[in-house]
């Protein structure tokens, strides 16, 4: 009667010990994440004043021209709505081992042995 229980056990402890959520969860992150880089390439365009006339008198905002300002303004929310994506972003903490090639372990082989004949004719001299 345990023994389905016992099955899932593995499953759920697996994707408790990986940190992922439901993949409901995850796809609503993702969707969040996406909605949030949109924006940001929106705040790059609008960082850009080519919506600005060239005869538009000049604004002084926070002591620096009104374009300045809409610009400086917009790489802020940038810069936050880069943080929150990256937050909203899964990492995985473990690596892929990487496998070495037999040409790599032959290098290794000889560097090992040039660094040692080094050493001793150091000592020698």
């Amino acid at each position: 009667m345990n023994d389905g229980a016992e099955a899932d056990a593995p499953a759920v402890h697996a994707a408790t010990q990986l940190g992922s959520d439901a993949p409901g969860v995850r796809s609503g992150r993702n969707r969040l994440r996406r909605i949030l880089l949109a924006i940001i390439a929106l705040l790059y365009l609008v960082s850009v004043p080519w919506y600005r006339d060239a005869d538009a008198p000049l604004q002084i905002v926070f002591g620096l021209p009104d374009w300045v300002a809409v610009a400086v303004g917009c790489y802020v929310g940038v810069a936050i709505l880069n943080a929150i994506a990256w937050m909203l972003t899964d990492i995985s903490d473990t690596s892929d081992p990487v496998e070495d090639s037999g040409d790599n372990s032959a290098n290794n082989a000889e560097n090992h042995a040039y660094n040692a004949a080094v050493s001793s004719s150091r000592g020698a001299s």
